[in-house]
Order: structure tokens, then sequence, then C-alpha cells
């Protein structure tokens, strides 16, 4: 892999990563907490499991650029595994343990109920129409093998 490559794909990540944190900050000033809980982050990081599963296993692995700015940039900007430890950490402080475990059980299990959700609709075969479903680019489209 070349240094031009190696830019365009970092440019690529940066990207997207913008794109996903301002999302992020959106959902996050507009839904309310609960009782102190990230209940925005909850939606966040839910959504961005379950829109990461559908993407790694709807978009071939030829389109890795596109997987690069939608998977590492874009859901990886718009979901935030710090916010929640920090979350956590303070339920924690503030001796909240039933609401400090509802919360991490909810959130890592919910994640990979969603990401598995994202996967499996991901994997769905396509009808034939040359959709990323059945692993090739759509008509008319030469993918983004970069």
């Amino acid at each position: 892999m070349g240094t031009r490559t190696i830019a365009i794909d970092a440019a690529t990540v940066m990207a997207g990563g913008m794109a996903g944190t301002l999302l992020r900050e959106a959902v996050v000033l507009g839904l309310p907490r609960w009782e102190g809980i990230g209940l925005p982050l909850l939606v966040v990081n839910v959504l961005g499991s379950a829109c990461l599963g559908l993407v790694v296993s709807a978009l071939p692995a030829a389109w890795r650029r596109t997987r690069l700015l939608l998977g590492t940039g874009l859901i990886g900007g718009f979901t935030s595994y710090s916010a929640f430890a920090l979350d956590l950490g303070h339920l924690l402080a503030e001796g909240r343990w039933p609401a400090m475990i509802g919360y991490a059980a909810v959130s890592v299990l919910g994640g990979l109920a969603a990401a598995a959700a994202g996967i499996a609709l991901g994997a769905r075969p396509s009808r034939g129409d040359g959709g990323a479903g059945d692993g090739r680019p759509a008509a008319g489209s030469d993918g983004d093998r970069s």
C-alpha cells in the first residue's frame, strides 16, 4: 500500500468520523438523560451496532474504502465506548449499582442483538440485481476497489 493510498484512506476515515461525531452530538443534545443515565448514548451505541453489522455484511470486502468511510469513520465517530465507560463511572461513583449494572447490561446485550440484526439484514440474499447482498457491486457501479 503506497503513501498516497494511506493518505486517501486516512482522509476517508476522518471525513466519516467528523460526520459521525456531529450526528452523535445531535442525538445526545436532542434526547434527554433519564435519572442521570445516558439514554441518548444508549440509543447511539445500539443503533451504531446495528448499522455496523449491516455495513460489514452488506458491503463486499472489495468495497474497502466505502467500508472505511461508513464503518470505521461514520459509525466509529457516531458510537462512543469512552462516553459509555464514563457514564458507568459516574453511576459507580454515585453508588448507583443497580442503575450501573442495568445500563451496562442493556447497552452490551442491546448492542449485540442490534449487531446481529444488522448482520442478518445485510446478509439477506438479493434479488439477483447486483446489489451488495450477493457480494457484487450494483449494476452500473465499479464498486470501490481502491
